[in-house]
């Protein structure tokens, strides 16, 4: 894809005069820490605004591989630029991390690729998936604020030490001490703190950097490479933002003072398939979230893999599954509340 033009995104009457506004803030367990494997902020800023498009357009948070596109860089080691990675994404897509694992620098993790490639014979259907659709160049502060107000996620490097997003709860000074060093971040919202006007990201430092990852960019400070991303979501079953259940409902029941709730009806609301194994008396929730496998009068729950004991054990009742659901919501991403008042049960996604 050709990049295109700011004005195609950012052109006419963009109203950006609130004192703050935000996009979605990924949850803690999907703030990356890119850690000392690889010089790869640029990758992951580009992965944290494409989750963060995708639970716009789906309400899920999908988990990403930043190194299936720093996988990209084939034969080159270190850094890349932002031109680069935006335009492999565009021209290749990307990977969940159920998908591919790998992590490190190249050429080793390029090989990796192939070979996930090579051997998978889906992987032309999935990177599909999670491919880019254009991007745009942006020449500053108030672009990155237009362009977020329209929905777009935004990338860019700004000047970083080691203590980048360390101090003053992550609020930056304009100009930072004793570095040329660039740092890619994805850009979310903008905000006002005393007095001062900043632009609020999300940082690959992990949840110990800034305000539990987020760090503030103040204006007047030079931003580099700043570019819109526009991806947009295809072939992923949306995810409702909240389910509400009221006991008896679709035959809901209390027992031992826990809500009894049908797993079918739960999880397709949640954008997932459900696969009933007879023989096993198993149901498995499929979604690009989690794989959440239970099995009928069993207290263990597999989550992606991993066996849970749990104090709750599915039942059959008239032909359907039922248990309380908060493990299962909490591995899709969702807060579950029982109001007594109401006598209902509220799932509410992340």
């Amino acid at each position: 894809m050709a990049k295109r033009d700011k004005v195609y995104y950012i052109d006419g009457d963009i109203d950006v005069s609130e004192p703050s506004f935000s996009l979605p803030m990924p949850p803690p367990s999907h703030i990356m820490h890119q850690g000392a494997l690889s010089p790869s902020c640029v990758s992951h800023a580009v992965t944290m605004a494409v989750m963060i498009a995708i639970r716009m357009q789906t309400g899920k948070w999908i988990k990403l591989s930043p190194y299936s596109l720093h996988a990209r860089l084939a034969n080159n080691g270190g850094g890349t630029s932002m031109r680069y990675i935006v335009e492999a994404l565009d021209e290749y897509g990307m990977l969940p991390t159920s998908e591919f694992l790998a992590r490190g620098d190249n050429p080793e993790l390029h090989e990796q690729l192939m070979r996930y490639i090579e051997s998978t014979a889906n992987a032309s259907e999935i990177l599909a998936r999670y491919k880019g659709v254009n991007y745009a160049d942006l020449r500053n502060f108030d672009d990155a604020k237009k362009a977020i107000k329209r929905g777009y996620p935004v990338v860019g490097a700004v000047r970083a030490g080691k203590g980048f997003g360390m101090s003053n709860g992550g609020y930056e000074p304009v100009y930072p001490k004793g570095t040329d060093t660039y740092h890619a971040i994805a850009f979310i919202g903008w905000t006002i703190h005393s007095g001062k006007e900043y632009l609020i990201a999300v940082n690959s430092h992990g949840t110990s950097c800034g305000d539990k990852g987020k760090v503030f960019i103040p204006k007047g400070r030079l931003l580099k490479d700043l570019t819109l991303i526009d991806f947009r979501s295809g072939g992923i079953s949306p995810k409702a933002e909240s389910i509400e259940i009221r006991l008896g409902e679709h035959n809901t029941y209390m027992k031992h003072d826990r809500i009894f709730l049908p797993v079918r009806f739960v999880a397709e609301n949640l954008g997932c398939v459900v696969e009933w194994d007879t023989k096993n008396n198993t149901a498995t929730i499929i979604s690009e979230e989690a794989a959440v496998t239970l099995t009928t009068n069993s207290n263990i729950i597999t989550i992606d893999g991993k066996s849970i004991e749990t104090d709750i054990v599915p039942e059959i009742v008239e032909g359907r599954m039922m248990l309380p659901i908060r493990y299962v919501a909490e591995a899709l991403n969702c807060n579950v509340e029982w109001d007594a008042d109401e006598q209902k049960a509220v799932i509410t996604a992340l």
